[in-house]
């Protein structure tokens, strides 16, 4: 499918399609932002623009079409610079909620010294999170009644707390929300804010095999094995502790324990859904293939983030045959505007993504 990357200035003016950028890549996951990343020369006159832009207006920003349709509206991340035989910017670009969340931690946005909800939908609190911070300075993040869907009622209290952080970890619990960005064309709003009980559907006609006698529709296929998470503590606000493990694992593969810290959270109910939700009680297997563009199914086209998908493997004693939700996609431009993916089961590693894989790696 045809690409292009148009570079915008901090109020989604366009100063010029990247056209000879190199390395056009596009990186989506649940419940968290979306990041685009290219390489362009310093001779370019792009990179001119954008500099000077940086410079004397604000923050650049990109949006990527797909045949067309805006697939991606982000502002530049970090970056660098490199000057020797071969001169170039390696740009990074990422969608509003990463200016919600920063690193997680030193920096991003930040709630007031003492924000509370009591048996508030959890969509409703990453809302007015969300609206309270644009109230002290937009963030290219914009939310409507209409694109929050009821999930369950919780109990948080803020205290300077990281807000993208906070919207996170309020869809890494037993039953949480995931939300996900819709991005618009309207200046320096980028993306509108959506929360929903389950992201995706069922897809049975998403399906990709490798190895003989298959469909033949996936390149390579990745497979690793971490040891199962069987005991788990997790510590809350207001001296709440909350411990969970599973008898049968632990019998089978000895204790395997994990903790976590969530000092917003004074609900014991609450914590103990977070400790349910990092239970891991088999082995953690997570999965990345790479399908054949021009026989695979396609994101957008035939699948997208969350929803259930299929995937048959069959190489020797290398056998998967699973129904999996999508938790990532990379999606790399080649130099004619065409695309190559990559599907992620789970994104990453580590304990975010241990957390959200819970929910989301499921095999029906």
């Amino acid at each position: 499918m045809p690409w292009s990357f148009l570079l915008t200035d901090h109020a989604g003016v366009n100063l010029a399609e990247l056209t000879t950028a190199a390395g056009r890549r596009l990186t989506f996951r649940r419940n968290t932002y979306a990041e685009a990343t290219c390489t362009i020369a310093h001779e370019d006159d792009a990179a001119a623009r954008l500099l000077d832009a940086l410079a004397n207006a604000g923050i650049p920003a990109l949006k990527a079409y797909r045949d067309g349709v805006l697939r991606f509206n982000g502002q530049l991340a970090p970056f660098t610079e490199e000057a020797e035989e071969a001169s170039a910017l390696h740009l990074v670009f990422r969608s509003p909620f990463a200016r919600l969340l920063g690193d997680g931690s030193g920096t991003g946005r930040f709630t007031a010294a003492a924000v509370a909800f009591t048996a508030t939908d959890a969509g409703l609190i990453a809302k007015s999170l969300i609206d309270t911070t644009n109230t002290d300075s937009p963030t290219g993040i914009a939310t409507t009644a209409g694109g929050i869907t009821a999930s369950k009622t919780r109990d948080r209290t803020y205290q300077h707390a990281n807000v993208g952080k906070a919207i996170i970890d309020l869809s890494a619990v037993l039953d949480g929300y995931d939300f996900y960005e819709t991005f618009v064309d309207e200046g320096a709003t980028r993306a509108y804010f959506n929360a929903v009980p389950r992201q995706g559907v069922d897809q049975p006609s998403a399906r990709f095999e490798y190895g003989a006698d298959t469909l033949g529709n996936v390149r390579s296929v990745q497979r690793a094995t971490q040891p199962p998470v069987n005991v788990v503590t997790v510590i809350g606000g207001n001296g709440l502790i909350a411990q969970k493990s599973d008898a049968t694992s632990i019998l089978k593969y000895g204790r395997w324990p994990a903790q976590a810290s969530y000092t917003d959270v004074i609900e014991q109910a609450t914590l103990d859904d977070k400790a349910l939700a990092l239970l891991r009680p088999d082995p953690i297997k997570t999965v990345t293939f790479a399908p054949e563009p021009a026989l695979a199914p396609s994101p957008w086209d035939d699948f997208w983030l969350g929803d259930t998908i299929r995937l048959y493997v069959r190489r020797e004693a290398f056998t998967e045959d699973v129904q999996v939700r999508v938790n990532g996609i990379t999606v790399a431009i080649d130099d004619s505007g065409l695309e190559v993916f990559e599907v992620q089961d789970p994104q990453a590693p580590g304990e975010e993504a241990a957390l959200r894989a819970s929910l989301a790696v499921e095999v029906v």
